[in-house]
């Protein structure tokens, strides 16, 4: 079972990570504390020692990290035959995190339009214009 954020884990061995923001790679070491900050797509966000560190699937399974087998793998979003709102595809981008802080990505402010279009064959498409990164992140520069 995957831990809930916030939860403290030691690990039970070294562990190869990312540091976040700056993308070094790192290792935790067996015996340290880390905060769960996130889970996304079997990717675990920890707070260590140092600051924030990206752990990968298959390492933060290895480590009881995350239970790859309860990864959300997108099925949540198709929609069944229903009326369709945008309230839906909003709420569907608050499932998507930026990878390295535990916010998504409707709140950090990176959507700037979101559109149904109906097509001439009767289907709907969504489009939406973003930016990968805001305005005021180091890592766009």
């Amino acid at each position: 079972m995957t831990p809930e954020p916030h939860v403290k884990v030691t690990l039970a061995a070294d562990c190869p990570a990312t540091a976040i923001p700056s993308g070094t790679h790192i290792t935790l070491e067996a015996g340290d504390t880390v905060e769960i900050v996130q889970t996304v797509g079997g990717a675990v966000t920890v707070r260590a020692i140092g600051g924030l560190a990206r752990v990968e699937g298959a390492v933060a399974a290895g480590l009881g990290l995350v239970d790859l087998n309860e990864v959300d793998r997108g099925q949540n979003v198709l929609l069944k035959r229903s009326t369709f709102s945008m309230d839906q595809v909003t709420e569907a981008l608050r499932t998507v995190y930026d990878p390295e802080i535990p916010i998504d990505v409707v709140e950090l402010g990176l959507i700037y339009r979101c559109d149904e279009v109906s097509e001439p064959d009767g289907s709907r498409t969504i489009s939406i214009d973003m930016s990968m990164t805001s305005p005021g992140c180091g890592m766009g520069d």
